[in-house]
């Protein structure tokens, strides 16, 4: 999904209203950890934004929910938060496609199954 033209949701927000202060944070947090208050799991928030003041009230916040921001520069950074899920599952591809490839199967047997072949059987379409 990299390219010359890729950006992140926060770049993209920051484009589409230039005078907001945009903070990416909370992208890596489930709602389990934010309803648990981080219990199980990683306790860092990773942010990233322009205005350094805005980035201190997010900062506030996140200090206020239980968790520790962790500053990781401008809204370019944005990128790579985004991106953390994903490098946290790397092997989930394979698994991913196989279920998929399972369901598309059993859907056409059902497809043939209930639909066309009963169709031929008793002559109506």
């Amino acid at each position: 999904r990299r390219g010359p033209h890729y950006r992140s949701n926060a770049e993209y927000l920051q484009a589409l209203v230039p005078e907001a202060s945009v903070v990416k944070g909370f992208n890596v947090l489930s709602a389990y950890a934010l309803e648990n208050g981080g219990l199980q799991g990683n306790k860092e928030v990773y942010i990233a934004g322009n205005d350094p003041d805005a980035k201190v009230k997010v900062s506030l916040l996140i200090r206020g929910a239980g968790f520790t921001p962790v500053d990781w520069g401008m809204i370019k950074a944005a990128r790579d938060i985004e991106d953390i899920p994903l490098k946290f599952m790397p092997s989930w591809r394979r698994p991913v496609a196989v279920v998929f490839g399972l369901f598309l199967f059993v859907s056409l047997i059902a497809l043939f199954s209930f639909q066309i072949c009963r169709n031929i059987e008793t002559g109506r379409w």
